[in-house]
């Protein structure tokens, strides 16, 4: 097992302890491992994985009482550091990156946060309500009693297409690779397909005409809507 591997098994048996899980969201390329390794159980699923491990938090939050994460991370040797001008906190190690996210709230812009049951100021982005509405929890093999909260992989992937034209360019490819390769998964399974159609169909209507807008120029293709 590479040190990446260790030191994320790690983190998450100290989020466990400390009644963390409970509350976070694992999004981006660290769900998709999961999804891979875990949920599908499929090799063959696209999965890359970054440095960046990214938890979303709800926004309010509804953490009973006060959880120290800077402490906890500093344990595992993480350096929180702040940008200057926003005050937005990550935290970086040698071998991992950490940064807690929140939903966006009102003006349609990116705003920062202050989560004070974490004690962190974050960064709050739009389009993640649908991860939190969607999320279920995967026990992670080996690791009795320990179960992770992701998005469900349908809300991923439409949450993903919604994006796209916010990401950088060399992120855009990525993640249109990831897009991709989940939807091929997606719809490689029935149930599956159908439950990626009903979240689809219960978007609202300027959201679908965005993710048509979107998949057409990307070359995506939702089998049930070709966009």
């Amino acid at each position: 097992m590479s040190k990446e591997y260790k030191l994320f098994y790690s983190i998450l048996k100290s989020f466990h302890r400390n009644h963390l899980l409970n509350h976070i969201i694992l999004i981006g390329s660290w769900a998709q491992f999961l999804y891979k390794t875990v949920y599908f159980k499929d090799k063959y699923l696209f999965s890359l994985r970054t440095t960046d491990i990214d938890w979303l938090i709800q926004n309010p939050p509804g953490i009973p009482g006060r959880i120290n994460v800077t402490s906890i991370l500093e344990e595992h040797g993480f350096v929180k550091q702040a940008d200057t001008l926003t005050g937005i906190e990550q935290f970086h190690h040698p071998e991992l990156n950490i940064q807690f996210l929140t939903s966006e709230k009102g003006s349609g812009r990116s705003e920062t946060y202050s989560i004070e049951a974490l004690g962190l100021r974050v960064e709050g982005l739009r389009f993640m309500e649908m991860l939190i509405d969607s999320a279920k929890e995967l026990e992670i093999p080996g690791m009795e009693g320990l179960r992770v909260k992701v998005p469900s992989p349908q809300a991923f992937v439409l949450q993903k297409i919604l994006i796209i034209p916010r990401r950088k360019p060399e992120k855009q490819e990525k993640d249109i690779l990831a897009v991709k390769g989940l939807l091929k998964t997606l719809f490689a399974n029935p149930m599956e397909k159908e439950q990626l159609k009903e979240l689809y169909d219960s978007l609202p209507k300027n959201w679908i005409k965005r993710i048509h807008s979107i998949c057409k120029k990307h070359d995506i293709t939702i089998e049930f809507s070709r966009c």
